[in-house]
């Protein structure tokens, strides 16, 4: 139920913040697509040249592999920091858009048709998270001096 009587001229203003809202939603979702493109193709960068080295003969424990492993908890830190600043203004945006629709009452997207629970930001932090352990636990096994043992050394 509407908290105010709105002129024709105040629902207008509303509305247009109520759809600037809505675009501001998908380019958070099409960010978080674009920032786990890049985020993947930079580890899948990284696992490859560990591997090339691997295979060439280079011991686990070098100044690369350790390098590499430095690097991708870099990109675990700085890749989390983004996903969670725009899960804030998300958050945000999203519970003005709802603000707007009980006002408006005619609009129900944000307040009746959205899913309730966001399994996308959960899978996005758990994929951050367990690359982040397999980074530390590769970055605590090349400092270890453990000697990798190949199938192609």
């Amino acid at each position: 139920m509407a908290h105010h009587s709105y002129s024709d001229k105040e629902k207008e203003i509303l509305l247009a913040e109520w759809q600037e809202i809505r675009e501001s939603l998908r380019y958070f979702g099409n960010k978080r697509f674009a920032q786990l493109t890049v985020y993947i193709a930079a580890n899948g960068f990284l696992v490859n040249a560990l591997y090339a080295a691997l295979k060439d003969g280079h011991p686990l424990r070098t100044t690369p592999a350790i390098t590499a492993a430095l690097i991708g908890l870099v990109l675990i830190v700085v890749f989390y920091i983004h996903e969670q600043s725009s899960v804030d203004y998300f958050t945000t945006f999203l519970e003005r858009g709802r603000t707007l629709e009980r006002e408006l009452e005619v609009i129900e997207l944000m307040t009746k048709h959205r899913p309730k629970a966001d399994r996308g930001t959960r899978a996005t932090f758990w994929l951050y998270k367990s690359v982040g352990l397999l980074w530390i636990l590769f970055a605590w096994t090349a400092m270890s001096g453990y000697r990798a043992c190949c199938p192609w050394s």
